[in-house]
């Protein structure tokens, strides 16, 4: 428990208490999970009223720097920091498979389509324009409606994570508790921090969220879930109908928000949810691993309440996302021959994944890679795997920014190697999962 002597201007107001604080675990004097003096006996150690103390505390929860967490009182929110974006540079003739993206091979052309759109629109739009190009409602809907998804109720973000944070600050509060697949994509353990949510692991299988451990966790309290329905990034989890019929009865009438991150639906697939039962819900549908990282657009499904809180804080912060984007997309998803080579790319990079996981089987090596572009494979060290790899020519990510709970593991981006190449990969891959400890 923290007590702190106190050298202020003004001792009795909030403002002056909270600032205290602030400036005290941004000097590294308070630490992450610390716990803080209840309200009344931080007002008698400071000599204020209960009311002063509380808002102080409620000051400090919503400028992220405390989470309240009902009878375990309130604790220093862990700080967040900018994380370097960029991989470090490779050493020649490594190959890199740490990134998480698309061949650019597979990945359709823009400049032509960005071209055609130049050619016949207007040099500025105006802003009383409809922010939602008809083409791509009418597209974003019918994509939607291979899941079964209303889609009535529609808006325009700029990306996956975009879409995230305008829906979970559309419907939660600083301290609320989220569940989230664990590995889980590192971004979104960044984006939680920086909304000061507290991420609540849920156990993954090849087939989704483990329902024992979803069960516990709604029992324990959530407030939120996020499921990536296909192409999980980096376990590759792709939820069955079976899966998500059983999800659906353990979330049965919990009041909370789900949002469903639908980024990895292949091409023409019929997709599994678990929206349809409740009343708070969102599925966001990213358009950046079909058409490239840069087309930062994705399409957002949910309740009529979420949906109208997302356009009406966008209506006074970006307004709408680009015509100018919204247009090019429109162009390239019109095109049949973009069509028939997204149809390739979603055949390709399955076929890539496939390849090293049979290789992996052959070697007796368990992999997760049911979908998308990656593979999960346990390991006994990461450390050691990933130098092991680098000596072998390949880059890869240690499991440690995905994990919460989950044991040791790498990812692999499978996207980025062809079948014939997978061979020296797999071999590579036994040693590095087997452990400096078996190896020497």
């Amino acid at each position: 428990m923290v007590t702190c002597t106190y050298n202020m201007e003004r001792p009795g107001s909030a403002q002056a208490i909270a600032r205290e604080y602030e400036l005290r675990i941004q000097a590294g004097a308070l630490s992450a999970g610390e716990r803080l003096p209840a309200v009344r006996a931080l007002a008698v150690e400071l000599g204020v009223d209960p009311g002063t103390a509380a808002a102080a505390y409620r000051l400090l929860r919503e400028r992220g720097f405390v989470i309240s967490d009902g009878r375990r009182g309130t604790r220093v929110a862990a700080q967040l920091e900018p994380r370097p974006r960029v991989l470090k540079e490779l050493p020649p003739g490594v190959r890199d498979l740490a990134s998480g993206v698309v061949d650019p091979a597979l990945v359709p052309e823009v400049g032509r389509a960005l071209e055609r759109v130049a050619a016949h629109r207007p040099n500025v739009a105006l802003y009383e324009e409809n922010a939602k190009l008809d083409a791509l409602v009418a597209y974003a809907q019918a994509e939607f409606g291979r899941a079964n998804v209303d889609a009535t109720a529609l808006s325009f973000v700029g990306g996956t994570l975009d879409g995230l944070e305008r829906v979970l600050q559309a419907q939660l509060r600083p301290g609320d508790r989220v569940g989230v697949e664990d590995p889980a994509f590192p971004r979104l353990l960044d984006l939680l921090q920086a909304l000061n949510l507290q991420a609540v692991p849920i156990a993954l299988d090849d087939e989704g969220p483990d329902p024992d451990h979803l069960d516990r966790a709604l029992k324990r309290g959530l407030d939120a879930l996020i499921v990536t329905p296909h192409g999980q990034n980096p376990f590759g989890a792709s939820l069955s109908k079976e899966r998500a019929a059983t999800l659906r009865r353990v979330l049965g009438t919990h009041d909370l928000l789900l949002v469903e991150d639908a980024h990895g639906w292949e091409v023409e697939q019929r997709p599994s949810t678990l929206t349809g039962g409740q009343q708070r819900w969102a599925v966001i549908r990213s358009m950046s691993r079909l058409l490239g990282s840069d087309v930062r657009l994705a399409f957002v499904a949910g309740d009529q309440h979420t949906v109208a809180r997302v356009e009406a804080r966008q209506a006074v912060t970006t307004s709408w996302v680009s015509r100018l984007l919204q247009e090019v997309v429109a162009e390239l998803l019109a095109s049949a021959d973009v069509r028939r080579q997204l149809r390739r790319a979603s055949v390709e990079t399955n076929k890539r994944r496939l390849a090293l996981l049979t290789a992996l089987e052959r070697r007796g090596v368990r992999a997760h890679a049911r979908s998308g572009l990656h593979a999960w494979i346990p390991v006994r060290e990461e450390a050691f795997a990933v130098r092991h790899l680098l000596d072998a020519g390949y880059a890869v990510l240690p499991g440690e920014r995905f994990r919460l709970r989950t044991p040791p593991a790498v990812r692999v981006t499978t996207a980025q190697m062809l079948p014939a190449e997978v061979e020296p990969l797999a071999d590579a891959l036994v040693e590095a999962a087997a452990g400096q400890s078996l190896i020497n």
